[in-house]
This record gives structure tokens, C-alpha cells and sequence, in this order.
């Protein structure tokens, strides 16, 4: 009995080191990719960096590069992907915004107080 207790632990143990590591390495890997995406770069590009986006949206309220330049979206922005960080204390997500040619017009990234 000891011995399938002491193995179930230590399967735990490295189902939750792998869950931790994945996520780390996932997170990691996103910011470093929504560091180089580009304006204009196709959404081909932007899956190759981040890959398949955790959600898609439609048109938002505003639009802007990083911080800078937050703005009422006048169309130009039809489509938001969103990645999350897995793991994260701060609700940190990175989204990136696409025209209707699904070029890049917009990112930012978001972290919660």
C-alpha cells in the first residue's frame, strides 16, 4: 500500500513540474514572439511566432501599437487574436489585430492590476 502511495506522489509530482514548465516555456516563448511581430506582418507570420491564438474576437473599440498611440479603431482593425500567458498571477495576455487582408494594424499587451 506504501509503495503505490509513494508512486502516485511522485507521479503527481512530475505531472505538476511538467504542467509548470510547459506553461513556463509557453509564456516565454509568446512574449518573445510578440516582441518581433511587425505592422503588416501576415497572420501566417503571427501563428508561426505565437501560434493558434487562445481566442479570436471581432472588431474592437480601440486600437494601438504596444502603449503608444491608443485610439478609437476607425475599421481598420476587424479581427483580435488573444494569447494568454498560462501561468500568471497578473492576467497577462498579448492580443494582435488584423485588417481585413489579415495583415497586422495593431498589438498590445495586457496585464491586470
Amino acid at each position: 500500500m506504501k509503495r503505490i502511495l509513494k508512486w502516485t506522489v511522485v507521479a503527481a509530482a512530475l505531472a505538476v513540474s511538467s504542467y509548470l514548465g510547459y506553461g513556463l516555456w509557453l509564456g516565454h516563448s509568446r512574449a518573445s514572439g510578440y516582441e518581433r511581430v511587425e505592422r503588416g506582418d501576415p497572420e501566417e507570420r503571427v501563428i508561426g511566432l505565437l501560434g493558434r491564438p487562445d481566442r479570436t474576437t471581432g472588431r474592437p473599440e480601440n486600437v494601438s501599437w504596444d502603449e503608444a498611440d491608443i485610439r478609437t479603431n476607425a475599421g481598420e482593425c476587424v479581427r483580435e487574436c488573444w494569447y494568454a500567458d498560462p501561468i500568471t498571477i497578473c492576467g497577462e495576455e498579448w492580443t494582435v489585430g488584423f485588417d481585413t487582408r489579415g495583415r497586422v494594424v495593431s498589438k498590445y499587451h495586457y496585464v491586470s492590476p
